[in-house]
């Protein structure tokens, strides 16, 4: 259905004299043509990079001093897997954001219904959640899985 959908657009796009559906939207919208986003994202990627490698150049500091702390081994990559923890120390440093105190205001079972709310108006679908276990849970009591 998706594929029809977009091979649908772009024919709608087409028949209306434009090259694509995201000319068509943007110029019924403000930007009026892709080349003109594409200006503009170009645009701010170059006025963000210089603040992106800043920011990546204290990550690493903060993983340096917890390597030498530790007596880990320093590789001087900030890894996938590594940049959440790195951006948390760095934002409880130097921002006072504590995110277990921002989490009080977003509880998980709120979230997560009305996040899957969204989606089941948006997209149509419809969302159930799927026990793991003969007890009704999956492997650890705070886990859930929705199918």
């Amino acid at each position: 259905i998706l594929e029809e959908l977009v091979q649908l657009r772009a024919e709608n796009a087409n028949i209306l004299g434009f090259d694509s559906h995201a000319d068509y939207i943007l110029a019924i919208r403000m930007a009026k043509d892709s080349a003109t986003v594409r200006n503009f994202l170009d645009d701010l990627n170059a006025k963000l990079e210089p603040l992106c490698q800043t920011d990546l150049k204290k990550l690493l500091q903060y993983k340096k001093k917890e390597c030498e702390d530790t007596g880990e081994e320093y590789d001087g990559v900030i890894n996938m897997w590594d940049f959440r923890y790195y951006v948390d120390k760095m934002e409880a440093a130097e921002y006072n954001i504590d995110q277990e105190e921002i989490k009080e205001y977003f509880p998980i079972d709120v979230v997560t219904t009305n996040l899957l709310q969204i989606y089941q108006d948006l997209l149509g679908l419809t969302y159930e959640e799927v026990p793991l276990n003969e007890d009704g849970t999956a492997w650890h009591e705070d886990v859930s899985l929705f199918s």
